[in-house]
């Protein structure tokens, strides 16, 4: 399993650009996943990322979030969360970013599943008109319990620039299911994978040996099934991230 030019570290770790340099991996940048950093001070942010980048870094651009709901009732949110994806991958292309992840949006204690799955190819149909051929979208499962939720979505939408971010940690959260069914249903839709542990219950983004959940299993079934997704440590502990680094440094040469 040759991880080399596939694994990712993601900023919400403070030590990972050191990461990064020392193992000569890329980079899932996470500044911008709260929309009002693009609105404040965006250029201290811009010159702090890209002076912790090394040229020719491949890139990830983690998306805002919070409050945008592409599946969102009521129009005007909508038009709000498509201003803001459109905003941040302005933002991602001005710091040579090509592939970006932004969520669903799906809330059980707000929509119904139906809801969210017809409603959703519309948003992201629209928005791919307004996209470079040249970039491409993740769409990162958080909430949702089954995979035939994103995977219905990305099958209705129908455009190769657009696939499923995986995040092994919220499914193994927030899905009765377990993970390796995830990977079954959605090899073919699977584009990248956030990576990290917990205790099966709860998003605590822990290292890789700190959890419940089979990474080595999982990571085995990755390869078999989706062998171009490339993979992002998504751990903010600085001492978890390089241990995790660490754990993969067999699966890096």
């Amino acid at each position: 399993m040759n991880l080399k030019d596939r694994l990712y570290i993601s900023t919400i770790a403070p030590n990972a650009y050191d990461l990064a340099q020392e193992f000569r991996l890329g980079l899932e940048l996470a500044e911008y996943c709260t929309a009002y950093n693009m609105d404040t001070n965006p250029r201290e942010i811009d010159q702090k990322i890209r002076s912790g980048l090394s040229p020719h870094q491949p890139l990830f651009f983690h998306g805002p979030f919070s409050e945008l709901f592409p599946c969102a009732i009521d129009p005007l949110i909508r038009q709000v969360c498509h201003q803001r994806f459109l905003q941040s991958i302005k933002k991602a292309a001005d710091l040579g970013c090509q592939k970006i992840v932004f969520h669903g949006g799906f809330n059980p204690l707000v929509y119904f599943p139906i809801w969210y799955v017809e409603q959703s190819p519309a948003f992201w149909q629209e928005l791919l008109q307004e996209v470079p051929a040249d970039v491409h979208l993740y769409i990162e499962n958080v909430l949702e319990p089954d995979p035939s939720y994103l995977a219905d979505i990305l099958e209705a939408v129908g455009d190769s620039r657009l696939q499923m971010c995986l995040d092994i940690g919220h499914a193994g959260a927030y899905s009765q299911l377990p993970v390796q069914d995830w990977i079954r249903r959605c090899r073919h839709l699977i584009g990248h994978v956030h990576l990290h542990n917990n205790d099966g219950c709860t998003d605590l983004h822990q290292g890789l040996q700190k959890g419940q959940l089979p990474v080595w299993e999982l990571l085995a079934q990755l390869q078999e099934e989706c062998p171009a997704a490339s993979i992002t440590l998504e751990i903010p502990d600085s001492a978890q991230a390089r241990q995790s680094v660490l754990d993969l440094k067999p699966y890096l040469s």
